[in-house]
């Protein structure tokens, strides 16, 4: 299937394909969001085949994403490619145990690392950090270009309004 709001695609299984796409509400990046995609009538019917709002359980299930509030607090899903990126920008460097202690960290950076650890036990360790060995800005500048890539039409910032 070839179309532009499908990132990553994979065969987890023999003849059984994955497709992830974003489920979250309208953002400020013109055709970022499923609501943008899919039809009104199906938002909110508890219809696993049709209602987009039902998809996030179903593909969060399949353990080759992560769901959570990580664009500008809204929620989507980030692949597990680019989860590190994410997590290596999201803790700017830090420890993020002793930014919490030091009263550092607000309670939604405490969530989203929260989820980040979720993705550790599922993924490993070593999967999580593999980014780390960059800088977080260089992480942020990765998926700023993979951003940039996708939405050639955002302007440079919807984009930083939308990595916040």
């Amino acid at each position: 299937m070839e179309l532009p709001r499908i990132d990553a695609v994979s065969e987890p299984y023999p003849n059984r394909w994955t497709h992830h796409v974003l489920v979250s509400d309208r953002n400020e990046i013109e055709g970022f969001s499923a609501e943008e995609h899919t039809s009104n009538r199906y938002w909110g019917t508890g219809d696993k085949e049709q209602d987009p709002w039902e998809w996030r359980e179903i593909i969060a299930r399949s353990g080759e994403v992560a769901y959570g509030k990580f664009f500008h607090k809204k929620a989507g899903f980030i692949s597990k490619e680019w989860f590190p990126y994410f997590a290596n920008y999201q803790r700017d460097g830090y420890d993020f145990d002793a930014r919490w202690e030091d009263g550092l960290a607000s309670m939604r950076c405490k969530k989203i690392m929260d989820e980040f650890e979720n993705r550790e036990e599922l993924w490993g360790y070593d999967l999580v950090t593999s980014a780390y060995k960059e800088t977080p800005e260089s992480s942020r500048e990765r998926i700023y270009r993979h951003v940039r890539e996708h939405y050639p039409n955002a302007t440079e910032k919807q984009i930083k309004i939308w990595m916040k």
